[in-house]
């Protein structure tokens, strides 16, 4: 009897020894995880401060879709385009700034990191002239990992607040 106390006990500290180590290297492949995404989306702003829009793309997996904050989907191909045609546009970034505010575990081994950003912008309208863009939103992102690296493959507009020379557009 004693022999088998001692053996459970045993057991039972083995255990929790595994699941310790594991949660250990969980725990590190969290960080690990957290602090690649935060490399990349600190590439990220800077390159909406440097006006290096194409580099936003490079994330983008080939089968991702985007959703506005008004409900409406666009593919890969419609969103490349509609990239295409805004960002010339932008005469200067006069400041932006991207703040991750959650990463978690999501189904089908996404991850799902919710950021907030705002930012001050000039643009050329299509009247010719120079306007001013101030703006601030709420974004939700699901990365997946390819053989390419982590690439988003939903990104989804929750708030946005968007002022064109002082005046709210949305």
């Amino acid at each position: 009897m004693l022999c088998a106390r001692k053996l459970v006990v045993k057991l039972f500290i083995g255990a929790v020894a595994l699941t310790l180590a594991f949660s250990g290297l969980a725990l590190t492949d969290d960080n690990e995880l957290r602090k690649e995404l935060e490399e990349i989306y600190a590439k990220r702003e800077k390159a909406i401060r440097d006006k290096n829009f194409a580099y936003l793309k490079f994330h983008l997996a080939d089968d991702y879709t985007e959703k506005g904050q008004d409900g409406t989907i666009q593919n890969r191909q419609q969103a490349d385009e509609e990239a295409d045609r805004l960002y010339p546009m932008f005469e200067e970034v006069h400041e932006y700034s991207l703040k991750i505010d959650s990463i978690k575990a999501g189904e089908n081994n996404e991850i799902i990191v919710e950021t907030s950003d705002n930012g001050e912008f000039s643009f050329s309208g299509p009247d010719g002239r120079l306007h001013k863009l101030k703006g601030k939103g709420r974004q939700r992102d699901s990365w997946i990992r390819t053989q390419q690296g982590l690439k988003i493959k939903f990104h989804e507009t929750l708030e946005s607040v968007v002022e064109v020379d002082g005046k709210l557009i949305n």
